[in-house]
């Protein structure tokens, strides 16, 4: 029986991936260097200063890893402005969820301070039970620690909650904490994991794939 429902933020609510491309291609070309799509999908779902690290490392950047993951987040809060739109079917879903009296979650790579902007951008923030950022996991995805310690918070057991991701650290880290998963527009090529229920463009019609399960 369901109980939770649990939302990865990047790529499954909000359209983001395309802003955080060109805000690390701003930040790259700055410097004379070009960034690539091989190396964005590479870390993808990680928690954010985990992805500055490897940027510093694979880039030969001078600046400490603070100091970048700082850069990026300011150009991608003035793209963010004009740029950043919701994944379809958001809102919608995002109601479903409370009018079934389902826990909602949130488990995101992105640090606290760049979460609030965007949820307050929304105006979704209160539709959550439980949010747990970036700067606040012992371990990031792939690792399955953040879905296993938001699916113990919800006070629910792993076979009742279902996670939306779409990358495949996060779907690694979903699948390895032994939850259902709905996949989000998302490249994964295995098919034959038991555990992804699902896979989705959009939000569209995910109420009606949670029904059969509450």
């Amino acid at each position: 029986m369901l109980k939770a429902v649990i939302f990865d933020m990047d790529g499954v609510m909000i359209d983001s991936e395309p802003v955080a491309f060109r805000s690390f291609d701003i930040l790259l070309k700055d410097r004379g260097l070009k960034y690539t799509m091989d190396f964005h999908k590479s870390i993808q779902g990680c928690v954010e200063i985990e992805v500055a690290k490897r940027l510093k490392e694979f880039y030969k950047l001078s600046e400490s890893a603070e100091e970048i993951l700082k850069l990026k987040n300011q150009i991608y809060f003035t793209l963010m402005e004009d740029e950043l739109e919701p994944i379809e079917g958001l809102f919608p879903l995002l109601d479903y969820v409370k009018s079934k009296n389902l826990k909602c979650a949130l488990v995101t790579g992105t640090l606290r301070n760049t979460t609030e902007k965007i949820l307050s951008r929304l105006n979704i923030k209160d539709y959550f039970h439980l949010i747990v950022c970036g700067d606040e996991v012992e371990k990031g995805k792939p690792d399955p620690w953040v879905y296993k310690y938001a699916v113990e918070k919800l006070k629910a057991d792993s076979s009742e909650c279902v996670i939306l991701e779409d990358s495949d650290n996060g779907i690694t880290a979903a699948i390895n904490a032994h939850c259902n998963v709905i996949a989000v527009n998302s490249n994964w090529k295995d098919k034959s994991q038991k555990n992804i229920i699902a896979y989705k463009d959009n939000l569209n019609g995910v109420d009606k794939i949670l029904d059969e399960l509450l």
